[in-house]
């Protein structure tokens, strides 16, 4: 049939890369180095990031400032600029009845010099992380944005009373 079965109804955990999955976890992959504490060695693993799936279903990928480095700050309109260059379109996978939006993997990674990118020639993958981290810095960058407009636009209701108020004095006299 064509399909490679591990265990059966009764298995409710997976693990690969490591000896179990931790508390909640039905398939878990590799295990996630633990970068040394004060006085401590830390947790090597070198064998995957302990990304896993829930019991319930939702996919959960290793996150901690712990697990970080090389931070970058992002400029509001940088991303902003980023964002709206890019194409997103609704489409098919090929050869099936997916239906999807997004943009694609090359464009994205291209643009936003994200992912992983083996000799720079692997870019037909698209991480969800970095789309929806490019999604949130956009909400910021539009909600400093709105901010700031809103601030511009009581200045100016603003200034607009003051004006109708010298206008009404001068017709008045």
């Amino acid at each position: 049939s064509n399909t490679i079965s591990i265990g059966n109804g009764s298995t409710q955990k997976w693990a690969f890369g490591r000896e179990t999955t931790d508390s909640g976890a039905a398939f878990q992959v590799g295990i996630t180095s633990i970068p040394p504490e004060e006085g401590s060695e830390g947790t090597p693993g070198t064998n995957g990031n302990g990304a896993y799936l829930t019991i319930d279903g939702v996919w959960t990928n290793t996150s901690s400032i712990l697990f970080k480095t090389n931070f970058i700050e992002l400029e509001n309109e940088w991303i902003l600029d980023k964002i709206n260059s890019i194409s997103i379109k609704k489409w098919d996978y090929k050869n099936t009845d997916e239906t999807h939006i997004g943009p694609t993997s090359e464009e994205f990674t291209n643009t936003f010099g994200v992912g992983f990118t083996k000799d720079g020639k692997e870019d037909s993958h698209l991480s969800t992380i970095d789309v929806s981290g490019v999604a949130l810095k956009g909400v910021q960058a539009l909600y400093e944005k709105i901010n700031l407009q809103k601030e511009e636009i009581e200045s100016l209701k603003a200034e607009i009373e003051q004006l109708k108020s010298l206008i009404s004095q001068v017709i008045n006299n």
